[in-house]
């Protein structure tokens, strides 16, 4: 007996090596590291605090915040900037009360501006339906003017400006469609009934994207949605060309797409876990082709390292922001850009440009500014510039 017993216990033991190797070999292999110029701090300013702010690409800084004479409910502000400061004296401000800044679209003369309004619309136990407000925020007057509302599932998002128009992609609860605005006067001029609604879409030219497909299935009743989550390829009729499944714990925050060449940023529901997919486009077929799913590391002896913003650098190329603190809680952390190092064929690389903070540091993004790129990282009211 102590013979049979032997030999289950090894062979259970050899079943666990075995089981544990399989699931290791179908893991997404690791991204490996190599160290770039570091970053320097260029630039820093104190502003209002509560809400992330960007610098959009006509050089005004924008976003939702929450200002002193209203201390309960956010605005969404917008300020000029002379260089890297920005000018406050001179900021204009909208307030949205308790709502949530969804999306927004920069035009010459102000805003449109997509809020969540966070009331509730329950169907059954689905709890998935919110209402959205399209707002035009006047920047000639600081008038700020009702558009559209919207029972939508998840957050819409604009899509590329064309011909006059400016698209809105939503999911209602019968269909997915995309709502036309005519630019000039603002005015809804029709709502297209879609199969596939994108979020964090990439325009690929000739009415095509490349985004993110939460598919919903057509079901808001249930209480317990079997949603499919999906990289997907769409034209401008909101047809789907092709798709890539993803792993059901993990979502698309960002794409982008250099060439042929297509890039997601993926992160984990529950875990502060991400990974990036590389992919080539064969425009002739509408195919996304060699597409390969790669865990994105973490960056010294963090916790964890949290990955931001998939930026194209003229200079540099493809870069992701990053933050990598060195405790769960608030602390000094490592923070930085990292260059994806692709040759379309070896495993990319990240070519490490890092900078050393005393307290976390949240990454807002990069733009452009004078041929060169900057990045922003914000604490509190604390806004800080790197190059």
């Amino acid at each position: 007996m102590r013979r049979i017993r032997t030999a289950v216990i090894i062979i259970a033991l050899l079943a666990c090596a075995v089981i544990t190797g399989i699931l290791l070999l179908f893991q997404p292999r690791t991204l490996k590291t190599t160290a770039g110029t570091p970053l320097t701090q260029v630039g820093e300013y104190e502003g209002p605090g509560g809400g992330t702010l960007y610098v959009t690409p006509s050089h005004r800084l924008v976003g939702a915040v929450t200002l002193p004479e209203t201390p309960y409910g956010s605005s969404f502000i917008v300020v000029p900037m002379d260089g890297l400061t920005p000018d406050f004296e001179a900021m204009q401000s909208f307030f949205l009360g308790d709502a949530m800044v969804c999306d927004y679209l920069e035009q010459e003369d102000g805003y449109f501006l997509l809020v969540n309004e966070r009331e509730k619309v329950v169907y059954r136990n689905a709890d998935i339906l919110d209402w959205c407000t399209l707002f035009w925020l006047d920047c000639t007057d600081g008038t700020m003017t009702t558009l559209d509302k919207m029972e939508a599932a998840g957050i819409p998002s604009f899509l590329e400006s064309a011909d006059g128009e400016v698209l809105l992609g939503w999911q209602g609860r019968d269909s997915a469609y995309i709502n036309h605005y005519d630019s000039t006067t603002r005015q809804r001029t029709a709502i297209q009934p879609v199969e596939v609604r994108l979020t964090f879409a990439t325009p690929l030219g000739g009415g095509q994207y490349l985004g993110f497909w939460r598919d919903y299935g057509g079901n808001f009743e249930e209480s317990s949605l079997d949603v499919k989550k999906q990289l997907a390829w769409v034209d401008g009729e909101g047809n789907l060309l092709d798709s890539y499944p993803c792993d059901k714990d993990y979502h698309v925050t960002e794409t982008c797409v250099v060439g042929d060449r297509g890039y997601a940023l993926l992160y984990h529901a529950h875990r502060q876990r991400c990974r990036i997919l590389t992919m080539n486009l064969d425009r002739e077929n509408r195919k996304l082709v060699n597409v390969r799913c790669y865990t994105l590391p973490r960056i010294g002896n963090s916790k964890f390292t949290d990955y931001y913003d998939l930026v194209w650098n003229a200079d540099a190329g493809l870069q992701l922001l990053f933050l990598s603190p060195y405790t769960w809680d608030s602390g000094a952390s490592i923070l930085g850009a990292a260059t994806i190092l692709d040759d379309g064929t070896n495993p990319p690389e990240l070519e490490l440009h890092t900078y050393w903070a005393p307290e976390r540091c949240l990454p807002n993004g990069a733009f452009q500014q004078g041929g060169e790129t900057f990045y922003q990282f914000s604490t509190g009211n604390k806004r800080v510039f790197f190059q």
